[in-house]
């Protein structure tokens, strides 16, 4: 297995044939990661400027003859996942979005729908498509695309998003960059096992038992991180279904301290129930998003301050892109 103490994992940038972008992900980032900009009208455009610089970066980074496509969620309360856990994302789900204010402007359920259809007419302007599932969040959609790509056989895929859940989408032909932080960072299925020593495909069985805090998943109270991943990699198959085995069997005595094997024990529904919820599903029934904002008003959109350049970087897109939304949707049609 590679050693990357010394040396961080490496890749070809223009190997990459598809980019599948975490849409949803890169917006809210760019909606609560700057300076807050609203429009006279009250439209909160921080989201699309954020878009607009991720995707100048993306360009700079992988540059190449690349085709993109975007997911987003089709529900902002957690969607289907509510139906097997009433409890995920709660908080989330419950707190009054009029508290939410941006120079006064109040972040209600209208301004939310707004400023995301700007966003997404913003994406359409450049010709590259757009996906959804009824009732699924956009990493699902995301996993969806990869595993239809991987399918085709028809080059290398790069994930681009934020969000860890993104990992179970690593594989030998999909590799992942992390937008957000101070540097972009590359995952690959190797540096995943170096530093997590399990396979990507099991990350979900690893959350169940760490939990994961931003999706409000407790997991087994009282493991955490250090541990799940000491039993993760001290599991028969370094999965959830190994780690019961492996429990079942003793063999963890000597391994795994008494305490950790007594909340495993006491937390075994509950580890399977939060599997469940943080497995990303793969085989959705997908639809295209079309843009609800005209040319007009993000014309107007352009004109503000943030957006300064964005004209020029535009027009060399959908020079660029000119083609690739037809023949999206023809391949796409086809295969309903």
């Amino acid at each position: 297995m590679n050693n990357f103490e010394k040396s961080p994992p490496q890749f070809d940038r223009k190997k990459y044939k598809w980019i599948v972008v975490d849409g949803q992900g890169l917006f809210v980032q760019g909606l609560w990661g700057q300076e807050p900009i609203v429009t006279k009208d009250g439209l909160w455009t921080g989201g699309v400027w954020g878009i607009s610089n991720y995707l100048r970066l993306l360009l700079h980074i992988v540059p190449g003859k690349w085709k993109l496509l975007w997911t987003w969620d089709s529900t902002s309360g957690g969607g289907k996942r509510v139906e097997i856990e009433p409890d995920y994302k709660i908080k989330r789900r419950t707190e009054k979005k009029d508290d939410w204010k941006i120079q006064g402007v109040p972040m209600n359920g209208k301004n939310w729908n707004t400023t995301i259809e700007a966003a997404r007419s913003f994406i359409s302007l450049t010709g590259t498509a757009q996906f959804f599932s009824k009732g699924w969040e956009g990493d699902d959609i995301l996993a969806t695309l990869v595993k239809r790509l991987n399918k085709r056989k028809d080059g290398r895929i790069l994930v681009v998003s934020r969000d860890h859940d993104l990992f179970q989408t690593l594989g030998s032909n999909v590799d992942m960059l992390r937008l957000g932080g101070k540097v972009p960072e590359i995952w690959t299925k190797e540096y995943f096992l170096w530093k997590r020593t399990f396979p990507p495909k099991a990350y979900s069985d690893f959350l169940a038992i760490k939990g994961d805090p931003t999706d409000e998943i407790p997991g087994v109270k009282g493991i955490g991180d250090i541990w799940a991943q000491k039993i993760m990699s001290e599991s028969r198959t370094a999965s959830l279904k190994g780690v019961y085995e492996t429990l079942d069997d003793d063999g963890f005595d000597g391994v795994i301290p008494e305490r950790q094997i007594k909340l495993l024990t006491q937390g075994r529904s509950e580890a399977w129930r939060w599997r469940e919820v943080s497995r990303l599903r793969k085989n959705l029934k997908l639809s295209m998003i079309e843009g609800k904002h005209s040319e007009h008003d993000l014309e107007i959109m352009l004109k503000t301050k943030p957006f300064m350049g964005s004209r020029k970087f535009l027009k060399n897109w959908q020079k660029r892109r000119k083609n690739f939304e037809k023949n999206i949707c023809k391949k796409h049609k086809e295969k309903k």
